[in-house]
């Protein structure tokens, strides 16, 4: 057993601020391997919401206060911190000295997430020829400012119908991203090509040229957004295969919005939802694929909700706020909403249940109620 004296510095150096910021085991491994750089990163619009990120990852960082000082020290016998200390100190053996140099009240404590991408400042096309002008932001400026990794971003760029148009970054309209669904859809149609295959069997470059000939606002960009959000992509053959159930989610939420505020019944729902897809373009729909996108006030009645006019930064708000809309969830339909905010590695029943009651009212059909 080694023991060691400890000596406290009573003047800190006014040149260094330290924190204190806990590791799990993916980022020591990620250190270890050396594998990529670690960035701190917040848009210009949260600059107190800050996120770690590896290459391909996103940790919230979250400050934990705690009683008990914590003191950060240097230790003496390998001294790679360089410290002078004073005479007094120096005549003691330096081999056993600890010297504390800061001390703390918090330390920092991640938590995983899935990222974010800061939209503020980027127009919406909807495919005609006007330029989003030479002032607006490239791709790598949104990067830069989102709090995600790169690696993340790249997917969910797409996914929020990101593109990039005479080098600048917009988001195409919804409508816009519609019409070039649906030529995509008809154009695969009468070429009779799969549409349910489990393999990547489209050729991009072709049916990117395709695309243009039948719609000229439809640039190779344009495309290669809605081959990506809507497509199991492999980009070294350069091949896609469509992702119906993708493609019918997309459908299923615009007949949604289509009903705002207005009550409908599951089998009216499912009627006008089959009418939206494109001709002849026949694939299963569920009620399934758009959890998150509806809620029941009124038992066997549906109603569209927008998931992102939802609190985005609490929980106990945002839990609120559900019971506000419609006082009983079915439980498979109120955890999507809240799943965000669940901390990696903690069971969501489990937090949940501190704001709220779940009770069993079938073998497999669970409801949640404000306690």
């Amino acid at each position: 057993m080694t023991s060691f004296e400890f000596f406290q510095q009573i003047e800190t150096n006014s040149t260094h601020n330290y924190k204190l910021l806990q590791i799990n085991d993916d980022l020591l491994e990620y250190m270890d391997k050396n594998e990529g750089r670690l960035l701190i990163k917040s848009s210009d619009e949260e600059s107190h919401h800050l996120v770690l990120c590896t290459s391909d990852k996103t940790w919230k960082v979250r400050q934990m206060n705690h009683s008990n000082d914590v003191i950060l020290a240097n230790d003496m016998r390998n001294n790679k911190l360089d410290f002078q200390v004073s005479s007094r100190v120096q005549e003691d053996n330096e081999s056993s000295m600890l010297v504390g140099f800061s001390k703390f009240t918090y330390e920092y404590e991640l938590s995983k997430t899935h990222g974010s991408i800061n939209t503020t400042g980027i127009p919406t096309f909807n495919g005609n020829t006007s330029s989003p002008g030479a002032h607006g932001l490239t791709v790598d400026d949104v990067r830069q400012n989102s709090p995600i990794s790169d690696g993340e971003f790249s997917d969910s760029w797409f996914k929020i119908g990101g593109c990039e148009v005479d080098g600048k970054a917009v988001l195409l309209s919804e409508d816009f991203i519609t019409t070039c669904l649906n030529v995509l859809i008809s154009l695969l149609i009468s070429k009779n090509v799969e549409l349910d295959s489990s393999m990547p069997n489209i050729d991009i470059d072709t049916i990117t040229k395709l695309m243009g000939q039948e719609d000229d606002r439809i640039s190779k960009q344009v495309c290669l957004t809605i081959i990506y959000k809507f497509g199991k992509v492999d980009p070294q053959a350069s091949k896609f295969a469509l992702c119906n159930r993708e493609v019918a989610r997309w459908y299923g939420i615009l007949t949604l919005k289509k009903t705002m505020s207005q009550l409908i019944s599951p089998n009216e729902f499912l009627i006008k939802w089959k009418s939206a897809l494109p001709l002849f373009y026949n694939t299963p729909i569920d009620l399934s694929y758009l959890i998150g996108f509806y809620c029941s006030p009124s038992p066997g009645m549906l109603q569209y909700l927008d998931p992102n006019s939802l609190s985005q930064g609490d929980l106990h708000l945002r839990i609120k706020e559900l019971f506000s809309i419609t006082k009983e969830w079915d439980y498979d339909e109120f955890l999507p909403l809240v799943l965000d905010f669940i901390p990696e590695g903690k069971k969501p029943e489990a937090i949940i249940l501190k704001y709220a009651r779940k009770r069993r009212v079938s073998k497999n059909k669970f409801l949640v109620s404000p306690r």
